[in-house]
């Protein structure tokens, strides 16, 4: 499978990083609320909120990098049809599609979807 960056159409999907309210009002579009601080998947567009972006979430303090990753990958895979799932176990990585943001509940905050090629997965929160 290749990757690359282009310029514009066709494309999988796109990554838009918008303001606070231009992030409300495109997931908005989709049913999403989210709140000014959230980033959501709709369409073919990963909606970042710069907010978010720029203030990290409490469990990737001074991990920039890394919380980046996160909300790409999270969002990412919601475009690629994966629901939310809860948490593995204590002190196992979560699963980069637990919505991290709410809490680790006991498990290390992890920003990518895989470990050693292995998908990093939790229950579905959903039956």
């Amino acid at each position: 499978m290749s990757h690359s960056r282009v310029e514009g159409p066709p494309y999988d999907f796109r990554v838009r990083a918008a303001t606070p309210d231009t992030a409300d009002a495109l997931c908005a579009g989709y049913g999403l609320d989210t709140h000014g601080e959230l980033n959501c998947n709709v369409a073919q567009t990963v909606v970042v909120n710069i907010r978010r972006w720029i203030l990290l979430s409490p469990q990737y303090e001074g991990r920039p990098a890394d919380c980046h990753a996160m909300i790409i990958n999270h969002e990412v895979r919601h475009f690629l049809g994966r629901g939310h799932r809860g948490r593995p176990g204590p002190r196992m990585p979560a699963p980069v599609i637990m919505q991290q943001i709410n809490g680790l509940h006991g498990c290390i905050a992890n920003p990518w979807p895989y470990d050693n090629q292995e998908d990093i997965t939790g229950p579905s929160l959903y039956p």
